[in-house]
């Protein structure tokens, strides 16, 4: 039975840690094979090296200079949020941080590692963390750097971190959990064309908006409808015409909401993957609101660190809009997915 003592770091037998992560490769294609969501994938750790070995797969990239936590209740992981290390600077946010991440799970037991190769500061952070979170409920803390883990405090018990040994890993790989290098690397799979490539999506761009000012808004609706519903049989068939002609409708607040109300829990993966593409089929002067969209897609897929990037973008290219700032109170407070299912129960039913 896992019990919440910060030193016993050997409790983890049998631990069932239940992660539910999209399966996109790093270019943003689907996984394949697609993993089954029917149910959640499962994965068992049995050791603190499989915390380590897992956080990058429940990211979705290789943390640095970070501080993870991750909190259980009744042996199933319910919530995984990273931390800058530079907040730790500032206690004042990060109480706050954490209190609000503690208020969505009052009664979870937390599972902290530690990034950076400045190792003194990672460790004061660390020790700020626990004590936060109470260290009676702190079920294991671990500091990582250089390919190495150790239980926090104790630098000379470091061991090599060797993912290949760790079954948690293989598990993970086979529900599609896959790993960025980096955050960049998630940056780059809503990257805007480039080059010869941004001038002709500009140039689609000026066509499809041409198009929509013909359109009245019941034409409007129709035409978003029929290219979503063309994306969820075969998204293949798109072209970038219709991944830019989409784009541009998601400038217009009825024609989003239609959109916004096809991100369901059963579609997440295959919407995900469609709205990067329209956001990377747009010149970056119009990725504002598409950027909207698939930041509501990655919260309703638990994409969290993609979520975060779409946001940050979003709000240099359209600070105004109404959308990015919903997602933006949903960040900062943690909000759980299910929660955009009750957001869309507000929506104009006349959509």
């Amino acid at each position: 039975m896992l019990q919440p003592n910060p030193r016993d770091v050997h409790n983890l037998n049998d631990f069932a840690l239940t992660a539910d992560h999209p399966g996109v490769n790093t270019d943003g294609s689907p996984f394949s094979p697609e993993p089954d969501c029917s149910q959640e994938p499962s994965v068992r750790l049995t050791e603190p090296a499989d915390v380590v070995c897992m956080v990058p797969h429940l990211l979705g990239f290789q943390p640095e200079d970070s501080i993870v936590v991750m909190a259980c209740v009744r042996l199933r992981l319910v919530l995984t949020a990273r931390i800058p290390l530079d907040m730790a600077d500032n206690p004042v946010d990060l109480a706050r941080t954490l209190g609000l991440l503690d208020r969505r799970v009052p009664d979870a037991g937390w599972l902290v590692v530690g990034y950076g190769s400045d190792l003194l500061r990672v460790s004061a952070a660390l020790a700020q963390v626990t004590q936060l979170l109470d260290e009676s409920r702190v079920i294991n803390c671990q500091q990582v750097d250089a390919g190495r883990h150790w239980e926090h405090g104790y630098p000379e018990r470091a061991r090599c971190i060797v993912p290949e040994h760790s079954t948690a890993v293989t598990e993970a790989v086979i529900a599609g959990m896959v790993v960025a290098p980096d955050r960049e690397a998630l940056r780059e799979r809503i990257a805007p064309p480039k080059g010869w490539a941004a001038r002709r999506a500009r140039e689609r761009v000026e066509c499809a908006r041409e198009e929509v000012m013909t359109m009245g808004t019941a034409d409007r609706a129709i035409c978003c409808d029929a290219i979503l519903d063309r994306a969820a049989v075969d998204m293949d068939t798109l072209s970038d015409d219709d991944l830019t002609l989409l784009g541009v409708l998601m400038h217009q607040p009825v024609t989003r909401d239609i959109a916004l109300k096809r991100l369901d829990h059963e579609r997440r993966w295959p919407n995900l993957a469609l709205w990067q593409r329209v956001v990377r089929a747009m010149p970056v002067a119009d990725q504002g609101p598409v950027l909207a969209v698939l930041g509501i897609a990655c919260w309703v897929a638990g994409e969290g660190a993609l979520q975060v990037i779409c946001l940050e973008r979003g709000k240099e290219l359209a600070p105004n809009d109404r959308l990015l700032a919903l997602l933006a109170k949903s960040t900062a407070l943690a909000l759980p997915p299910q929660l955009w299912f009750q957001v869309l129960d507000h929506l104009d039913e006349s959509v």
